[in-house]
């Protein structure tokens, strides 16, 4: 959930996915229950998308980016149907920033420079979808192997969202321990 209001709005700049994998990979010969990751199973060429939640779908990502949607999200995709462990990918968009300057500043020059501003808590979620523009949850789904599920073994989705937020307003509370309030008053710091 990424925290924000309308007099405090956030503005996220990346977001990372990953399977997770046992370090190292195979896991430690002393830990009882190694390994303990798995191979997450689905559809080739599907992808999971990490993004802001637009009521239970997808916001997608569109090729002409006029809200920052690169930015709010990243996406793995599924090959031999797996979501291999140690699969892992950043922000679909790259660090929101102007790519170049041309002598006329020309609106391929801000491609995907657009942070993703948020007024209200955001949350963020995983879909399997088809194609990352998609904007609706359209995949196969996903699954571990039985021989992972009898060895209790899980696949792990590890997910990252990155924001600035400004500070809240300076108050009293935040210098009032400072003063001095016994020399103020005529008083004696003894």
């Amino acid at each position: 959930m990424v925290k924000a209001s309308t007099a405090r709005p956030a503005y996220v700049y990346g977001a990372s996915i990953a399977i997770g994998q046992d370090t190292p990979s195979g896991g430690l010969p002393s830990f009882p229950a190694s390994p303990i990751t798995a191979d997450l199973g689905g559809t080739t060429t599907e992808l999971l998308l990490l993004g802001p939640d637009n009521s239970g779908s997808p916001i997608g990502v569109p090729a002409t980016q006029l809200l920052g949607n690169a930015a709010a999200s990243s996406s793995i995709t599924a090959a031999n149907s797996l979501f291999a462990q140690g699969l892992e990918d950043t922000t679909t968009g790259d660090f929101p920033a102007w790519s170049s300057v041309t002598a006329t500043i020309a609106a391929g020059d801000a491609a995907n420079s657009m942070m993703y501003k948020v007024t209200a808590d955001t949350t963020f979620k995983v879909y399997n979808v088809n194609a990352i523009t998609g904007t609706s949850v359209n995949g196969d789904g996903v699954f571990i192997s039985a021989d992972d599920s009898t060895a209790g073994r899980a696949a792990y989705i590890v997910c990252r969202v990155n924001y600035l937020r400004p500070a809240k307003a300076v108050t009293w509370d935040d210098v009032s321990s400072f003063v001095d309030f016994a020399s103020q008053v005529g008083g004696t710091d003894s």
